[in-house]
């Protein structure tokens, strides 16, 4: 059996997507991290990333 096309109604139309990058940063990490988790405000900082939600822990979905 092949792979259903993208168009079909029996294929999920919600797909896991990741992306990673890595930047320099001159600034305490705990700082940093506040930044990146306050989630309410994204769309001041981040023109790719507009909106958040979950909880930022291990082992949580963003």
């Amino acid at each position: 059996m092949g792979r259903r096309p993208e168009n079909s109604p029996t294929r999920s139309r919600f797909t896991r997507r990741s992306s990673e990058t890595a930047v320099g940063i001159e600034a305490p990490s705990d700082k940093v991290w506040d930044v990146i988790v306050d989630f309410d405000r994204y769309g001041e900082w981040n023109p790719f990333i507009l909106e958040a939600r979950g909880k930022a822990a291990a082992g949580q979905t963003l």
